[in-house]
C-alpha cells in the first residue's frame, strides 16, 4: 500500500511525536519501537510486540516516571499506561501495576482506578480495573 492511500483512520492519527515538540528523535517510534499517545488524562505507550522491555529502557522509563509523578498531582489527573501485547501496565511514582490481559473493547481507560494511599512511609497508590457493570449509568438530563 502507498502511503498516501493508507486509510482514513491512519491519515487522521498523529502519534505524540510528531505534535509535541519536546519529544526528541529516541522518541520516533521506528526508533523506540513505541507509539505515544496522550489523551487528556492519559498517557499510553503501546510497545512494538518483538520488543516487550522497550519502555524500560533509558531515556522512556525515566520519562515515564516522570510524568507518573506529575500525573497524580494534576487537576484532572493523568494516568500514564504501557500497552504490552494484551496487557496494561499502570506506571506510577513509585511502582508499576501490571493490571494483567484487558480487552480493548472495554474503553479501558475510562475502568481504570486509582487511588493514593497514606502510608508511615510516605504516599504510595494503588490501581485496579473497575469492570464495566460496576460504573454507573449517567443519567441523560
Amino acid at each position: 500500500m502507498n502511503y498516501q492511500n493508507r486509510p482514513s483512520e491512519c491519515r487522521n492519527f498523529f502519534c505524540s511525536w510528531l505534535s509535541s515538540p519536546e519529544l526528541g528523535p529516541e522518541w520516533r517510534p521506528l526508533t523506540c519501537k513505541m507509539v505515544l499517545i496522550r489523551r487528556p488524562h492519559q498517557i499510553l505507550l503501546l510497545v512494538d510486540h518483538p520488543h516487550p522491555a522497550a519502555w524500560r529502557e533509558a531515556p522512556y522509563y525515566q520519562q515515564l516516571k516522570a510524568w507518573a509523578r506529575s500525573g497524580v498531582d494534576a487537576r484532572p489527573r493523568q494516568q500514564v499506561l504501557v500497552y504490552v501485547k494484551d496487557r496494561v501496565i499502570i506506571v506510577l511514582p513509585n511502582k508499576e501495576i501490571d493490571l494483567g490481559a484487558i480487552a480493548t473493547d472495554d474503553h479501558i481507560g475510562d475502568y481504570i482506578m486509582v487511588r493514593e494511599l497514606k502510608t508511615p512511609h510516605g504516599r504510595d497508590w494503588d490501581a485496579y480495573v473497575l469492570p464495566a457493570t460496576d460504573v454507573p449509568l449517567q443519567q441523560a438530563g
